[in-house]
């Protein structure tokens, strides 16, 4: 895996910048797509939509959501923020992680390598889809 996070970094570097994933703040970064920073997007793991509820219609760059299927954040709160971005034409992507729990992409990592793979293909795509 370390070799796929030195292929993001290069990405990052290539001009476009997007906000890196952050897998215990995955909320704080979704909120990002609504800022004026000067991102190509934003990518998040796990979250909790209800942090993001008050900026969900001002959301205005890429979004990449990374969704562990058994968090405590009951899924059915990631498929309605999911229902409104597209509703609202937001440019965004949700993948759910069936029966993989909170931080399965970092402490569970040996248990969960296939969703840690498919995962990290997803955030080099997203990525490799915005760099310049």
């Amino acid at each position: 895996m370390m070799q796929g996070y030195r292929a993001g970094r290069r990405l990052l570097r290539t001009g476009s910048e997007s906000a890196p994933p952050l897998p215990e703040r995955g909320s704080h970064s979704w909120r990002l797509a609504a800022s004026d920073l000067p991102l190509a997007g934003t990518i998040g793991f796990y979250g909790k939509p209800a942090l993001v509820e008050d900026v969900l219609d001002r959301i205005h760059r890429p979004l990449l959501m990374l969704v562990a299927g058994a968090d405590a954040t009951p899924q059915a709160e990631f498929d309605r923020m999911d229902q409104r971005l597209t509703a609202a034409g937001r440019e965004h992507e949700m993948y759910v992680y069936a029966n993989a729990p909170h931080s399965f992409f970092d402490r569970a990592s040996d248990q969960w390598q296939d969703a840690c793979t498919d995962a990290w293909r997803r955030i080099l795509d997203f990525i490799d889809r915005r760099s310049t």
